[in-house]
């Protein structure tokens, strides 16, 4: 269906991993900062980014599978679905 949709050789151009990384690199920096202060400074800030990356892990999944759940839509049926465009969701997968 992908195939038929996109071409044969497909990659995908949207990357959530991506985002989740810069989103995530200020929790990283914190950590590095706080590392240099005192040990209970370093606690609190470990446990706060610890959370801090663990719910942008799971946003960024639960986002990621109702991307891919568009585009099987949309692949499937041709039908646009939830906040996407058709643009979105046709350059979403490029020829390689």
């Amino acid at each position: 269906m992908f195939k038929k949709t996109w071409g044969e050789r497909a990659i995908s151009s949207v990357s959530f991993g991506l985002l989740f990384f810069l989103l995530a690199s200020p929790a990283f920096l914190a950590l590095l900062i706080a590392a240099s202060l005192s040990t209970t400074i370093f606690a609190v800030v470990l446990i706060l980014a610890v959370v801090y990356v663990l719910t942008l892990a799971v946003m960024s999944a639960a986002f990621n599978g109702i991307f891919i759940a568009a585009l099987y839509q949309y692949a499937h049926t041709g039908q646009i679905g939830g906040p996407f465009t058709a643009q979105m969701l046709s350059s979403a997968w490029k020829p390689k």
